[in-house]
């Protein structure tokens, strides 16, 4: 009977963690955002959750690491690295190659960064940059896997795209349980419990 309970709150559990978890990166993130003390050069944080046949993946990165400054693109050659950038981020497998056996198909890829946004106040702008702001990039990656039980590892491609980022802090959540720990250019795979 204890069994049956527990196999009855399991679907339940995992969704309030799942809650918990996107909470928890809505806030980090937008804490990272104004206490530059979190952003790190050549550092990244990547969030993995997966529950039911869902996969969300969060990447956040200093833009200095995505395309080389951090301030409003001024030039044209700053505006297509910027737009080049993002279409990068936007291909899933420039970032992560999950297990073909998993048949993932990604459903939705969001970018935001203040890079991306249309400046029209140029002494707005200035008056952020002699602050010393920091931008990110934060990505969403939303994918529906056909068999998310043959999700027990994924291996990281950003290095090879993103060569200024020489680490990723990653935390995951699955059914299995969850964990952290980090990925660098020598060691990209990331196994679940």
């Amino acid at each position: 009977m204890e069994q049956m309970m527990r196999r009855d709150l399991t679907p339940v559990l995992i969704a309030y963690i799942f809650l918990i978890l996107t909470v928890f990166f809505t806030v980090s993130s937008r804490a990272a955002d104004s206490n530059p003390d979190v952003h790190e050069h050549g550092v990244g944080a990547l969030n993995i959750a997966i529950q039911g046949n869902e996969l969300k993946i969060e990447l956040e990165l200093p833009a200095e690491n995505v395309v080389g400054f951090e301030h409003e693109a001024r030039t044209a050659e700053e505006k297509k690295r910027v737009h080049d950038a993002a279409a990068k981020l936007k291909k899933a497998s420039n970032i992560v190659v999950l297990p073909k056996n998993a048949a993932c198909e990604l459903e939705k890829a969001e970018i935001k960064s203040a890079l991306l946004e249309d400046h029209h106040d140029h002494e707005k702008s200035k008056e952020h940059d002699d602050h010393g702001e920091h931008s990110e990039f934060a990505v969403h990656y939303h994918f529906v896997c056909a068999k998310t039980g043959l999700l027990s590892n994924l291996d990281i491609s950003l290095f090879k795209h993103f060569p200024s980022t020489h680490k990723l802090r990653v935390q995951y959540i699955t059914p299995k349980g969850q964990g952290a720990l980090q990925t660098t250019p020598k060691s990209t795979r990331i196994k679940f419990n």
